[in-house]
């Protein structure tokens, strides 16, 4: 089975009260370990597919998200965030992470860290602002890196349903009427709690090509 979520942000000690988790949680270890724990509770063969933002601000410590990741003892994907464009391909590997991808589709889902609506956007880093073309047909720069036939494959998509990170407890009501539904997969999406991970029955040859 493959399980999402996101934005768990190691080592942020401002994110406690920027998403509301403070109101329940003392610091950002206390929350990391129910985290953990949580994720401890998948088997080896099933998949973590962690959407995006491991770590944020100058505690990006390679040595401790090595320690942290470790922990999980089961197949890990990420989908990159934000704030993992820091890490390189070796630390992602370093971390555990078996494929690395700035989004997946299948069929008509996109899986995806931002949840592309227009106000998100303006928000989103050059290196990944060329994802929303994907949906909103808009023509941002697509990075050297993009294998292309893959993201022309992708400008063909019938996308209909966005699992995304990036909004922690945040939403934009008005945004989400553009046609698309949004599942929120955030770690944090209700923040006085630590929220359990979002099964999909989508077999793992199939979504990670």
């Amino acid at each position: 089975m493959i399980y999402l979520t996101s934005d768990i942000h190691f080592f942020h000690d401002n994110i406690m009260g920027y998403t509301g988790r403070s109101e329940a949680f003392k610091s950002i270890e206390e929350y990391s370990e129910g985290f953990i724990r949580m994720c401890k509770s998948l088997k080896k063969s099933d998949t973590l597919l962690f959407m995006g933002d491991m770590a944020h601000g100058w505690k990006k410590n390679t040595q401790g998200l090595k320690i942290l990741w470790d922990m999980i003892d089961c197949h890990k994907v990420l989908i990159k965030g934000n704030h993992d464009l820091w890490a390189t391909d070796y630390d992602l590997k370093y971390f555990g992470f078996e494929k690395v991808y700035d989004y997946i589709i299948y069929k008509d889902i996109l899986f995806c860290h931002y949840p592309l609506t227009k106000q998100s956007l303006k928000n989103m880093p050059y290196e990944h602002q060329y994802l929303a073309n994907i949906i909103h047909k808009t023509t941002f720069d697509v990075p050297s890196w993009v294998d292309m036939k893959r993201y022309n494959k992708a400008l063909k998509s019938d996308i209909k349903i966005i699992y995304h990170g990036h909004s922690h407890n945040n939403s934009y009501p008005d945004e989400y009427k553009d046609g698309f539904k949004r599942i929120n997969v955030c770690v944090d999406r209700i923040p006085t709690q630590i929220n359990p991970l979002i099964p999909i029955d989508i077999p793992s040859h199939k979504l990670f090509k």
